[in-house]
């Protein structure tokens, strides 16, 4: 059964499969090397595609921290949940995951556009890292300890979808990504803004 969040959904939205064989964690290190590069090799394309979807009325916003706010307005009008009969449980359809990637890219690029010394960057080691493998945002850190924050924006993005799930006590607002970025601000070192 599926459930769509608001009458209208995005089927028109081509999807982006990554060219995995295995989940991100299980890659070797050559792997995730080829897949990084892949990945950094989409994200323009990938942005261009979302905002086409997106910001079609207002371009000048792109890659500005208000832009988020109407990103995110756009995937919560569009998203699409699926209901599991065995587990009874909603969860995001295969679509809206992809849609969430092409969003964690967008997240990840407005925060290096509007923050000095954040980039782009993946790890291999530890193997029990949660976000090993995964490109994430380097240039996070910690005010109280000093040590290196990871900010991997494609997960962070997913905890914000599943405020919108019709199970969820937590519901999702218009403003949720923007409020991520602004909470991150005080990791940043040195802050352009």
């Amino acid at each position: 059964m599926r459930y769509f969040a608001r009458k209208k959904a995005a089927p028109s939205y081509q999807i982006l499969v990554p060219p995995l064989s295995c989940d991100v964690c299980r890659l070797s290190p050559n792997e995730a090397h080829e897949y990084f590069v892949w990945f950094m090799s989409t994200v323009p394309n990938r942005i261009d595609y979302l905002l086409d979807h997106a910001l079609h009325h207002c371009l000048e916003q792109r890659l500005s921290p208000d832009s988020l706010t109407v990103v995110w307005q756009w995937f919560i009008d569009n998203a699409v949940f699926d209901f599991d009969n065995n587990s009874k449980q909603y969860r995001l359809s295969t679509l809206s995951e992809y849609i969430i990637r092409d969003i964690g890219m967008y997240l990840g690029e407005v925060c290096i556009a509007n923050n000095h010394g954040l980039q782009w960057s993946y790890f291999t080691e530890p193997k029990n890292d949660f976000f090993v493998n995964a490109p994430y945002i380097k240039g996070y850190i910690s005010q109280a300890t000093s040590f290196p924050m990871t900010f991997e924006p494609l997960h962070m993005v997913r905890i914000q979808a599943l405020k919108l799930l019709p199970s969820n006590s937590q519901k999702g607002s218009p403003t949720d990504l923007l409020s991520l970025y602004q909470h991150w601000l005080q990791y940043v070192p040195e802050n352009k803004e």
